[in-house]
């Protein structure tokens, strides 16, 4: 009797024939395509190829969605696009004979440098424990990810990710109390016979918890993700908002609130956590090895801004925690009190621009070297003549003329458009994108706009009647006025907000219809991390910059060590962050494991439960709050959190006065 043959694992039908030997992967559906899975084509739900070592890949969707968009290099590597997925959806990355290199990771529908995931579809795991993310690499899963495996990541490369909406879920690993209700009907004996419902709950507990797999004691898994995503998921001061499609696939629509840290959500009695303790919510992380940084160097520090001193004629780096001017950059020209300063992108190249008259020039953000200039002329049929405010919101830079007119016959009291900085750059003349905003129903700006780092918003120094019952109406509020730019290229108006005043004054007396281009008003807006900063005066030698929240909240005040009022102020960047392996998370993460781990940076803007790594090196870690640290070797390591229920226990550092951080992005 002949043996039967055997296969030595499971294979997916109609993947096998198609290989990549070292060219790029087409994954345009044809004639030859066979059948659907899900609604999928199946030749969107996997590819097969070999990479230049001679690596044998296979990529995998294991559930709902697809991968069309996918490409691979000429060299092998993979960049890897998803969309049509859910929360129980799994993307597989299987090697053999070596490691896959990969370039990035992003939702169909979610440009790589946007942070808020909105408009993405969320994703359960992405597996690859044989997968090396490349120096300069990144992934961007901001829409929502369960799971993430690599087996390293490299120099330079930024990771962002933010927690899945949480349903109700159950450990596999760990005993958990089960609830049943029972309900039975009761009848009164007396002569008005009525009946009722009585609801009985009885709990048990499982007596039949799974054991640990070898090598996860102390990172409990939480169950598979088998519900589709919630409508909204809130999560320590934000909303999320879900839609599910008739595919299958979930898609986090909007974002609205402001992040605030809570309180730790699990503490356990010692550093390692016992199998019994159910996890909490959020990312689960394991990388083998981080191999990134400088020895020495500290990953993540505070947030630095740009002003102009229109008396020195210098564009200055400052400190935003401790005020300290930290460099100075000669910009030459005419000084000028009407200026513009914002951040933008030259390529990948991050750069701080300075807008003056009819010409913006652009420095390096990190060393201040000239990188050039363009000049404006062609903005002129956009209502820009002149420069006087510039927001980066890290998908567009937006350009401001409190002077602007766009529509003829209205009053010119400002206009603001977007405009490509690289291609400015490269052709010495701005290039515009989209339609221009032209202010209307009497609302005058002020000059001055800011994003903050957490949303597609554009927020600008403004005056208005904000509010129609005030007891001065021939005079205008000062306050903001919220610039859409989800879609690079529209900006549209959403709202209107009044800053708040001080003692016995509701408002800011911004003077009469008209009158703010000589009134005095303070114009300089830039952003420090998630709040907005407004440049008051200066007392003493320094810069007194008042902080809101983007919905006009009172925030602090922020000193900035110089002698002369700043025209104009930047949004926050981090240059420290050049060179180092990003991890940017926002909401909470379950665990961060791994072997080795040298020039790290983790962000969390949520709970960070534990990081567990044998060998940890010139990293920093920022958990708002932070739990748990396993580390058997450190050297050079910083643990920061405000808050934290067992103390400064591990040598982590309690700092009451961190704010939060980022999102944050690298500099290059």
């Amino acid at each position: 009797m002949p043996r039967m043959s055997r296969r030595n694992r499971p294979a997916l039908e109609g993947l096998e024939g198609r290989q990549l030997l070292n060219g790029s992967a087409d994954l345009t559906p044809s004639a030859a395509d066979q059948g659907t899975t899900l609604g999928v084509p199946n030749q969107f739900r996997g590819i097969s190829y070999v990479t230049a070592k001679g690596a044998k890949v296979q990529v995998q969707v294991l559930g709902n969605g697809s991968i069309q968009g996918t490409t691979v290099t000429p060299d092998g590597v993979l960049n890897l696009v998803y969309s049509g997925t859910n929360g129980a959806t799994k993307i597989v990355i299987d090697v053999k004979r070596g490691f896959a290199p990969l370039g990035s990771v992003n939702e169909l529908d979610v440009a790589s440098n946007n942070y808020t995931g909105v408009g993405g579809q969320i994703l359960g795991s992405l597996i690859g424990p044989k997968v090396d993310l490349i120096d300069n690499g990144q992934i961007n899963m901001t829409s929502g990810i369960g799971r993430l495996q690599l087996h390293s990541i490299g120099r330079n490369t930024q990771i962002h990710l933010r927690e899945l909406p949480q349903t109700t879920q159950i450990s596999r690993f760990a005993p958990v109390t089960l609830t049943t209700t029972t309900t039975g009907a009761v009848t009164s004996t007396s002569s008005a016979t009525t009946s009722a419902t009585v609801t009985t709950t009885v709990s048990t507990q499982n007596p039949n918890p799974k054991p640990l797999p070898p090598g996860e004691v102390g990172v409990n898994q939480p169950a598979p993700y088998t519900d589709n995503a919630p409508a909204s998921y809130t999560s320590q001061g934000r909303t999320m908002n879900y839609s599910n499609d008739a595919d299958g696939g979930s898609t986090l629509t909007s974002i609205s609130g402001q992040f605030s840290p809570g309180l730790n959500q699990v503490v356990y009695p010692g550093p390692i956590p016992p199998a019994t303790v159910p996890p909490p919510a959020g990312v689960s992380m394991q990388v083998d090895f981080v191999n990134a940084g400088t020895p020495g160097k500290r990953t993540i520090g505070s947030g630095q801004v740009f002003g102009y001193d229109p008396v020195a004629n210098t564009l200055i780096r400052f400190d935003e925690r401790s005020g300290a001017a930290l460099q100075t950059i000669d910009v030459g020209g005419t000084p000028t009190t009407a200026a513009g300063v914002g951040l933008g992108r030259n390529g990948r190249e991050l750069v701080v621009l300075l807008g003056r008259g009819s010409t913006i020039q652009a420095f390096d953000a990190i060393n201040g070297n000239p990188v050039g200039s363009f000049s404006i002329g062609t903005l002129a049929a956009d209502g820009i003549n002149a420069i006087d405010g510039i927001g980066f919101n890290e998908q567009s830079t937006v350009v401001m003329d409190y002077n602007g007119q766009v529509v003829p016959g209205t009053p010119n009291f400002g206009a603001a458009v977007t405009i490509d900085v690289t291609a400015s750059l490269a052709s010495g003349n701005a290039v515009p994108i989209g339609l221009p905003y032209n202010t209307s129903r009497s609302l005058e700006l002020l000059g001055g706009i800011a994003a903050v780092p957490q949303g597609t918003s554009f927020y600008a120094a403004a005056a208005a009647h904000f509010d129609p019952f005030q007891l001065q109406p021939t005079n205008f509020q000062q306050g903001t006025v919220t610039l859409t730019g989800s879609t690079p290229g529209l900006i549209t108006e959403s709202t209107r907000t009044a800053l708040p005043g001080k003692g016995t004054n509701p408002f800011i007396n911004a003077g009469a219809y008209g009158s703010n281009r000589t009134s005095g008003v303070t114009r300089a807006l830039g952003a420090f991390e998630q709040n907005l900063g407004l440049v008051t005066g200066v007392v003493n030698g320094q810069n007194v910059v008042q902080l809101y929240t983007p919905s006009n909240g009172s925030a602090g005040t922020v000193l900035l060590n110089n002698p002369n009022q700043l025209a104009s102020i930047s949004s926050s960047f981090h240059p420290e962050l050049a060179g180092a392996a990003l991890v940017d998370v926002q909401g909470n993460l379950q665990s961060f494991t791994g072997k080795s781990a040298h020039g790290l940076a983790i962000n969390d803007n949520g709970n960070l439960n534990i990081v567990r790594i044998r060998s940890l090196s010139d990293s920093t870690i920022v958990g708002q709050p932070f739990s748990h640290l396993q580390v058997a070797s450190r050297h050079n390591v910083v643990v920061i959190t405000p808050n934290r229920s067992v103390g400064t226990r591990g040598g982590v550092i309690v700092d009451p006065n961190l704010k939060p951080l980022g999102p944050l992005s690298l500099p290059s």
